[in-house]
């Protein structure tokens, strides 16, 4: 899900009159003018949506009370959208040796969320023992001195 969750405090000066609600603008850093997307918001936190991985938003909050909305930003956020990356996809293996000792496993990348991948974690059991492989730049890694299951 392309989210964001801007959590916020009221303002501690509201000009005598208590804050009766806010209101949430959010634009691409690269254009000139925000767009209101949530007003009249009474908790203090909002939940902006549809966001495009790897794209630079500024977020405003403004507070309203009885005379109005405030003209000044109570609150100014600048974030670069990034999601969790998704799955990989094409897992394969193919044999190193006739032996059958040795397996490279090879998948297709997955997509990055707007953030590059820092690395893969590949996990196999052998002998009723979890091992866990980090890959660093890569698709596909290389096991050898492999044993046949009995399983």
């Amino acid at each position: 899900m392309n989210t964001i969750t801007l959590q916020w405090t009221a303002p501690s000066n509201t000009g005598g009159i208590a804050i009766s609600g806010y209101t949430v603008y959010v634009k691409k850093s690269s254009d000139a003018s925000y767009t209101k997307t949530g007003e009249n918001i009474v908790p203090l936190n909002y939940v902006v949506q549809n966001l495009v991985a790897g794209t630079e938003y500024d977020f405003k909050v403004t507070a309203s009370n009885a005379q109005g909305e405030g003209k000044v930003p109570s609150y100014l956020l600048k974030h670069k959208a990034t999601f969790l990356p998704g799955q990989v996809t094409n897992v394969k293996s193919e044999p190193l040796s006739l032996t059958k000792d040795a397996i490279t496993v090879q998948w297709t990348a997955a997509n990055d969320g707007g953030s590059p991948i820092t690395k893969y974690v590949i996990k196999h059991t052998q002998a009723g023992v979890m091992n866990s492989y980090d890959v660093v730049g890569a698709t596909k890694k290389a096991f050898t001195g492999l044993t046949a299951s009995t399983a």
